[in-house]
C-alpha cells in the first residue's frame, strides 16, 4: 500500500474500533474504504484483531475478503505472537465457506502454527474435509497432534473410506492402529470383522488387547 492508502486505512479501522462510530455512518464509510482498498487491508485488519476492544465488525469484514487467493493471508496469522489475532483469524477461518479447508492439512507439518487451532478450523469445516487424506497423515505427525487429527476423523469417517482404513492397519505407530481399531468396530462388515480378528496377532500387546474388546 501507498503511504496514503496506508494512511486512510489506519483511520478507517480507528473508526471500526469505536463502538460510538463504527455503528453509524462513519462506520458505514469506513468499512466502504476499506473494502476499496481490498486483499491489501487484510494484514492491518488481522493485527487490529490484537485489541481488548470489541472487534466484531473487523472479524465480519474479513470473512468478506476471504477467498482462495487470501487465503495464505489468513494462514500465516496463525502463527502470530499475539493470541487474541490467532482467536480473531480461527473464528474467521471457522466461518467463511469461501475456501477448500483441505489447504489447511499441509501446515500441520509446520512447527509455527497451532495444531489445536488448525483442528479447531477442521471440525467446524468438517463436512468438506478429504478424511482420507487426514488418515494419511496419521502416521506423519507427532504422538501429540494425532488426536486433533483424531477428533476430525471421528467427524468424517463414513463406511464409504473402510478400505482406506483396512489399508492403513500397517501403519508402523502402534497407538495409530489402536485408534483405527475403534474406526473398524463402527462397521459391522465381514471386511471390518476379519481386519480385527487379524488384528489380534499384532506384535504389540496393547493393539491385541484393543481388537479383543
Amino acid at each position: 500500500m501507498s503511504l496514503l492508502t496506508n494512511l486512510k486505512a489506519s483511520k478507517a479501522i480507528a473508526v471500526l474500533l469505536s463502538p460510538e462510530a463504527a455503528q453509524g455512518t462513519d462506520g458505514r464509510q469506513a468499512v466502504h474504504t476499506l473494502r476499496k482498498i481490498g486483499p491489501a487491508v487484510i494484514p492491518k485488519l488481522i493485527q487490529a484483531l490484537d485489541t481488548t476492544h470489541d472487534t466484531d465488525i473487523i472479524a465480519k469484514l474479513l470473512v468478506t475478503m476471504l477467498n482462495s487467493a487470501s487465503l495464505p493471508l489468513f494462514i500465516d496469522a496463525l502463527s502470530h505472537e499475539a493470541p487474541r489475532v490467532v482467536k480473531g483469524v480461527v473464528e474467521v477461518l471457522k466461518s467463511s465457506t469461501e475456501y477448500d479447508p483441505n489447504r489447511l492439512l499441509e501446515y500441520f507439518a509446520d512447527p509455527d502454527i497451532s495444531k489445536s487451532a488448525l483442528g479447531e478450523i477442521l471440525l467446524a469445516r468438517h463436512n468438506r474435509v478429504d478424511a482420507k487424506r487426514l488418515l494419511a497423515l496419521l502416521d506423519k505427525v507427532s504422538s501429540n497432534t494425532r488426536p486433533v487429527l483424531y477428533k476430525v476423523l471421528d467427524k468424517t469417517i463414513t463406511i464409504a473410506l473402510l478400505p482406506a482404513i483396512v489399508a492403513k492397519t500397517d501403519c508402523p505407530e502402534p497407538m495409530v492402529r489402536v485408534y483405527l481399531i475403534s474406526l473398524l468396530a463402527r462397521f459391522k462388515t465381514p471386511e471390518s470383522t476379519g481386519t480385527l480378528i487379524k488384528m489380534l496377532g499384532d506384535p504389540n500387546k496393547l493393539v491385541r488387547q484393543s481388537a479383543l474388546k
